[in-house]
């Protein structure tokens, strides 16, 4: 489970106090296009404690974030984009 821990600390005593909250927040859906996955079912059971304790009311936003959050964080995709991205510029100039 993916859990940001908060830690505060009360200045006066130096206690801490430890607080999670969801990486993924619930939002509105926008426009979508449909497709269909198979997933491990202990992996669908522990996405759908997730959602659950995160109050995500469709799971489809819990695979949205994660790939977001992949496509966002892997650096050799980052470049390889890049690259095509440039490519696909260079190919459509006169």
């Amino acid at each position: 489970m993916l859990t940001l821990a908060i830690i505060t600390v009360n200045k006066s005593t130096n206690n801490k106090e430890s607080v999670t909250v969801p990486l993924i927040k619930s939002k509105p859906p926008a426009e979508f296009i449909q497709k269909r996955y198979r997933f491990d079912k202990s992996l669908s059971d522990e996405v759908n404690l997730y959602c659950n304790w995160a109050s995500i009311k469709n799971e489809n936003q819990f695979f949205e974030e994660a790939a977001l959050y992949i496509l966002k964080k892997d650096k050799d995709w980052q470049k390889v984009k890049d690259k095509v991205l440039k490519q696909e510029i260079h190919s459509n100039l006169p």
